[in-house]
């Protein structure tokens, strides 16, 4: 059936006419409208014409922005609404996952991969998508060099939020830049989140004394002693409220201890 259509389908015969500039200005010119049609095109030369391999390089890396171009419709939009449709965060996921995956292959030149850095990097800083790994594996992938590595940690480290401090934290640290990797450990450790001790004396509510656990623990082992005592001290039979008073004593040793 589709032979046949295919047959039937007048286009070829009418493509046949016109001349070989016409031809590149009708595809340029649906191309640049259609981020799809654009990486189809990209991905067809590549896959069957005589590319010299710079020229390859050139239309992998095309390939990436057209992705990234298709794709940022819907992400612009699961930015604004924090998430958004189904079948638009699969969309999106599975394209940025892809644009990684050719990156991690270390074969897009510099200029491709800033280009999709500078894409990401916002995003990444909203982190209001709902696509945070994505994002992050993508800007990862981008990184071929330790200049590259350096710049990201940079850059995460400007934004600021515990989460990208982090990230810059380990980047650092798997570039050997000691003096950096403590200086935001040290950061995060001075501006870290407050005890409840010190959220209670901030909202005035009053702070509950604790014993030390070595109290704590000795309490217990002297709970658990009488326990294990509690049957041999119970009064003679010849006095059942005492009897029935040191039973439910016992049995509450067992429940605080259990």
């Amino acid at each position: 059936m589709a032979n046949k259509h295919k047959q039937d389908d007048p286009l070829p015969a009418l493509l046949d006419t016109a001349s070989k500039a016409k031809l590149v200005d009708l595809l340029v010119r649906v191309a640049s409208t259609h981020p799809a049609v654009r990486c189809e095109c990209l991905d067809y030369l590549n896959r069957h014409t005589a590319l010299s391999p710079s020229r390859k390089k050139q239309a992998e890396g095309e390939k990436l922005l057209a992705l990234w171009a298709e794709l940022a419709p819907d992400l612009d939009e699961l930015d604004a609404y924090g998430g958004g449709n189904y079948d638009a965060n699969i969309h999106v996921s599975s394209l940025l996952q892809e644009i990684a995956q050719a990156l991690s292959r270390k074969r897009i030149d510099a200029g491709y991969r800033q280009k999709l850095l500078d894409n990401a990097l916002p995003y990444i800083e909203s982190g209001n998508a709902g696509l945070d790994d994505d994002l992050y594996d993508l800007a990862y992938a981008a990184c071929y060099t330790k200049d590259d590595w350096r710049a990201l940690a940079e850059a995460f480290e400007t934004m600021g939020g515990d989460w990208n401090i982090d990230h810059a934290r380990r980047i650092y640290r798997r570039l050997g830049d000691r003096e950096k990797y403590l200086e935001l450990r040290q950061r995060k450790l001075a501006t870290g989140a407050p005890t409840i001790s010190t959220w209670r004396i901030s909202t005035g509510r009053p702070v509950k004394s604790r014993r030390p656990w070595r109290s704590r623990r000795q309490d217990c082992s002297r709970e658990k002693a009488a326990w294990m005592n509690c049957d041999s001290s119970l009064p003679s039979e010849s006095n059942p409220p005492a009897i029935a008073n040191a039973t439910w004593r016992c049995n509450s040793i067992r429940r605080s201890i259990l």
